[in-house]
């Protein structure tokens, strides 16, 4: 009759707000390394999903970063992104660690420096970025002494096919990106390809540290490489990227045209997973990391005259770097 078909459409109703409801939940992984809902988290959480990536027209990790209450992001003088947390700030950011899948990509610059090759990280791939305000080296070690972000990528389910997008914009920007979920037999894939260039914002300089002016040179090149392969209780995730930047202002605040940056970073986490009881889980992972930097910068202009000497060339410097990192 009317009365019971009108009690079936509220019932039916209510089960549906209460689903919607349930689908607004947030829920995060990094505050105890177990899923949980953010409001029951014993942490003080952020979380950034795709859609407020999205909402907020972020084009970088460092653009969603700005929007976190007690985070703050500044522009060092050779471009790279520095994180002040609660007031404290470095410039290579060793006190806040990393993560991207809850794997530690925290170079061994200084312990920090994570940011040179991820401030420029593109978005098109983050399904979520939880951020942890506070220390967290109880549960991951070293660095988490501010805070930690973990940078969590899109799944096969989360993308379930092939997605290609294409932008341009100001300064001769150009970017491609190529997102691939799917089964290849059976094993779950998820795959990200970037490819961005630009020359950069070309800021104007009054006067820098010689008391010449110009403009600041920042040109990017980045290619960037991401995967995650799961089978049964199998996982394999990798990430590489390679980035080629101009000096900016310049590493002693001289405007220059023949400074260069090359960064090179990947790793590898082969993991095992299993639950052995309803209360305990065995989790285990063996990973590879690779850092390099080959950087060449200009501290002074060709024709440069400090009174004492004349520089017809400039003068050059040169920084590199490499190291490895394997572990269990």
């Amino acid at each position: 009759n009317a009365s019971e078909q009108n009690s079936e459409h509220k019932a039916l109703t209510a089960l549906q707000e209460e689903i919607h409801w349930l689908q607004e939940e947030s829920y995060v992984s990094t505050a105890t390394k177990t899923l949980e809902n953010i409001k029951k988290s014993g942490a003080t959480m952020s979380v950034i999903t795709a859609k407020d990536i999205k909402d907020m027209g972020a084009r970088t990790l460092m653009d969603a970063l700005k929007r976190v209450p007690g985070l703050g992001i500044t522009q060092s003088k050779i471009g790279a992104s520095s994180v002040e947390v609660r007031g404290v700030k470095t410039d290579f950011a060793e006190k806040v660690l990393f993560l991207m899948n809850g794997h530690p990509i925290n170079n061994n610059l200084v312990n920090g420096g994570a940011q040179s090759s991820y401030d420029t990280f593109i978005v098109d791939n983050i399904k979520q970025v939880e951020v942890i305000r506070g220390t967290g080296s109880a549960l991951y070690g070293t660095n988490a002494f501010l805070a930690v972000i973990n940078i969590i990528t899109k799944t096969a389910e989360d993308i379930n096919g092939t997605v290609i997008t294409v932008g341009a914009g100001s300064y001769k920007t150009d970017k491609l990106n190529i997102l691939y979920g799917g089964k290849v037999g059976d094993v779950d894939v998820a795959a990200n390809l970037n490819i961005l260039n630009t020359d950069g914002l070309k800021g104007d300089v009054e006067s820098d540290a010689i008391g010449n002016s110009g403009q600041t040179d920042y040109d990017n090149q980045r290619y960037d490489l991401g995967f995650q392969l799961n089978f049964e209780h199998y996982s394999l995730n990798g990430n590489y990227i390679k980035r080629q930047a101009g000096g900016y202002l310049g590493a002693t605040n001289v405007l220059n045209d023949d400074s260069q940056q090359e960064y090179i970073e990947y790793f590898l986490d082969f993991g095992y997973k299993r639950a052995l009881t309803n209360q305990f889980t065995f989790s285990s992972s063996l990973y590879f990391d690779h850092f390099e930097f080959d950087n060449i910068w200009e501290v002074l202009p060709e024709g440069f005259d400090d009174g004492t000497m004349i520089y017809p060339d400039g003068l050059l410097l040169r920084s590199p770097i490499e190291h490895d990192k394997l572990g269990t």
